[in-house]
């Protein structure tokens, strides 16, 4: 989420959005897969970081829950197992 804050400045929103930034008052760019309108502009490095810091964070939320939830499980049935 950090490389969204590097690579979607306001200063780049205004320089490649004017009227949406006038008409918005964007302090912030919006959320962008990877795939939108804001992503776009950048360069093939820029753009392929950005996917895959996305890919990472999206991986991770997905099996979070899971691995919580059946982490909790096995720490009622095998405490020292689980530890």
């Amino acid at each position: 989420m950090c490389t969204t804050a590097i690579l979607y400045t306001q200063e780049f929103l205004k320089e490649n959005f004017p009227a949406e930034v006038k008409e918005h008052g964007v302090v912030m760019g919006y959320p962008d897969m990877g795939s939108g309108k804001l992503s776009q502009k950048l360069d093939f490095a820029s753009w392929y970081s950005f996917n895959n810091a996305q890919r990472t964070h999206y991986n991770y939320l997905e099996s979070i829950t899971a691995v919580s939830t059946l982490t909790l499980i096995s720490g009622f049935f095998y405490p020292a197992a689980t530890v």
